[in-house]
């Protein structure tokens, strides 16, 4: 349920453009417009102002009243649902203060009803907007079909990206050092931690073993630039956590050509790993280096976007 809580909080935020909250913004449109990705949405400058085009997802002030205002007046059974009224601002047009359970009853009855006839049939969003968090609703329900019972099925768990960052591991080593443990202490029964890196613009997976005293690192640029686990310090602190004894690999993974398709392939790597390469892990380790092509991007991009409308959780984008 906590998944479905951060993808209701990042859904109400891009609707209701809150800031801060909002999956939308210059970077954004800009990162579109640079990958030929509906050029009409680009960011349009205005002498010292910048207009962004409305997308489909975009609701005018009027509209968001009327959203917020339907979900205020919403009347349900004592103790289905929290009190609404105190959820919604109608002033600043926000939700505050959401539990989980909140968010459950908001995703699966109330924001369908609340958004009809605001928006139009057809719907598209930012990629930006599909975050790690995101792809886990993708993937789920397949892992749930293809693993069966989940004590039989080597379990993955996920280092928090904004706090195992190179700048983060350069600066504040110790509260790093503080996660990686914290993490593996209250997922201790898990084999495996997804680790996304952040570091010098570049985004590198770490797949880590504390069982197996194991570490496998998959970047999509350690060929061309001969890179080995020191050139990350994030390796570091994974040593301190975890002791110096541990066996290091670096993965022979398909590998980029340009300067922006790391971060695309790190979920395509994390996908794969979740859906199909952790049961028989590291038998079934990537061995292929080739150049990943703007095709595959654009393949990858389709299909996680694809996936992702045909979920459950989100199933109601389609409703009539």
């Amino acid at each position: 349920m906590h998944i479905e809580k951060n993808v209701c909080d990042s859904l109400l935020g891009l609707l209701l453009d809150i800031p801060g909250k909002t999956k939308d913004g210059v970077n954004a449109r800009k990162d579109k417009e640079e990958m030929g990705i509906r050029k009409e949405l680009a960011p349009v400058e205005k002498g010292n102002r910048i207009y962004l085009p409305p997308a489909c997802y975009t609701m005018s002030k009027e509209e968001k009243k009327k959203f917020c205002k339907c979900l205020h007046d919403i009347k349900v059974p004592s103790c289905y649902f929290a009190n609404i009224k105190r959820l919604v601002s109608m002033k600043d047009c926000k939700l505050l203060g959401m539990k989980s359970h909140d968010c459950h009853v908001l995703m699966t009855h109330m924001i369908p009803i609340a958004v009809r006839g605001l928006l139009p049939e057809k719907k598209y969003f930012m990629p930006s907007f599909f975050d790690v968090m995101v792809h886990l609703v993708i993937h789920i329900v397949e892992e749930i079909n293809a693993c069966g019972p989940l004590q039989k099925t080597p379990k993955v768990a996920y280092f928090n990206i904004h706090k195992i960052t190179g700048k983060e591991c350069e600066e504040n080593f110790a509260s790093v050092k503080e996660h990686l443990l914290g993490v593996y202490k209250l997922k201790k029964g898990t084999k495996y931690f997804l680790a996304p890196f952040f570091y010098r613009a570049h985004w590198v997976l770490f797949i880590v073993s504390p069982k197996e005293r194991s570490v496998w690192i998959l970047d999509t640029i350690s060929v061309k630039a001969n890179k080995d686990k020191d050139d990350y310090p994030l390796s570091r602190a994974i040593e301190s956590s975890f002791g110096s004894g541990l066996t290091w690999t670096m993965v022979q993974c398909k590998q980029q050509d340009g300067s922006w398709e790391c971060g695309f392939m790190v979920i395509w790597f994390m996908v794969q790993f979740v859906l199909k390469k952790r049961f028989r892990f590291p038998n079934n380790i990537w061995t292929e280096t080739t150049s990943v092509t703007q095709e595959k991007i654009d393949m990858l991009v389709e299909n996680i976007m694809t996936r992702f409308f045909k979920s459950k959780s989100v199933g109601w984008l389609n409703a009539p």
